[in-house]
């Protein structure tokens, strides 16, 4: 009686086990393949996406049935730390897909990026409000949609956002329809490109470093030793770079060595 008791349990102890296994791998906790079927990992339901990384970064919370080729050649035993490919499979199978606009709209990539409506299985912007209210418009100057992407449009855009405050990335440019430094003033007026590293020249979009006189000027200088050009930047130079900054009497870094202090 209690061996024919124990051999009913062992069925549902190995599932359990089984199922144990798929949701401590990685497959799991990145694309919500977290139910055991047929030997493999899979996604059984919408709980199954909502407890993956792909729901919370990308709005994929939604379990969807999807056509699919080739057969599985991963069993559960298989399955490992190591992040195993579970693509395959018979015929159909389930895959987290950005189903609603509430999926998007909960989503990292909605903040970022603008991404918050659901469009073809995936999150995309839908409008100029998505964009002006994601961390693209606020740091790059990408405020507006253009052919389903965040982008900037203006000299407005670009000035408003920290890219330009910060890095000098003032001016927009329809050639590559994003902001760049466009002149020296926009440059030597940035906080962080030409105050911190000393990059006070427009070249080719970008602020960079130009002399050493802007180096030493910088605030990189005395904080890191970074004091005399090298290239287009500003680097520990020599040991006496190192010896007066905060590198060394803070940190004893007192030698430069590969335009660091060491």
């Amino acid at each position: 009686m209690h061996l024919a008791l124990i051999i009913s349990v062992i069925p549902l102890l190995l599932a359990a086990c089984d199922e144990d296994l798929c949701r401590s791998n990685t497959p799991c906790t990145l694309e919500g393949k977290c139910t055991t079927a047929g030997g493999a990992c899979v996604v059984g339901s919408d709980e199954d996406c909502l407890r993956a990384a792909s729901c919370e970064q990308e709005g994929r919370c939604t379990a969807k049935v999807m056509a699919c080729a080739a057969s599985p050649d991963l069993s559960v035993s298989d399955a490992g730390a190591a992040g195993p490919d579970l693509s395959s499979c018979f015929g159909t199978e389930k895959r987290c897909v950005a189903g609603t606009d509430a999926d998007c709209g909960r989503a990292t990539a909605c903040k970022k990026t603008g991404a918050c409506k659901a469009s073809g299985d995936v999150c995309v912007p839908g409008s100029d409000s998505h964009c002006k209210s994601s961390e693209a418009c606020s740091d790059e100057g990408a405020c507006a949609l253009v052919n389903n992407k965040c982008a900037p449009t203006s000299n407005t855009h670009c000035q408003s956002a920290s890219g330009c405050s910060g890095y000098g990335r003032c001016a927009f440019s329809k050639i590559y329809s994003k902001c760049i430094a466009g002149s020296n003033t926009h440059c030597k007026d940035s906080s962080i490109a030409c105050g911190y590293q000393g990059k006070c020249t427009a070249l080719s979009g970008e602020c960079v470093a130009s002399t050493d006189k802007d180096c030493r000027a910088s605030d990189g200088c005395p904080a890191l030793g970074h004091c005399t050009l090298s290239g287009s930047a500003c680097a520990a130079g020599s040991d006496a770079d190192c010896r007066t900054s905060d590198a060394c009497t803070k940190n004893g870094k007192c030698k430069a060595s590969g335009g660091r202090c060491v």
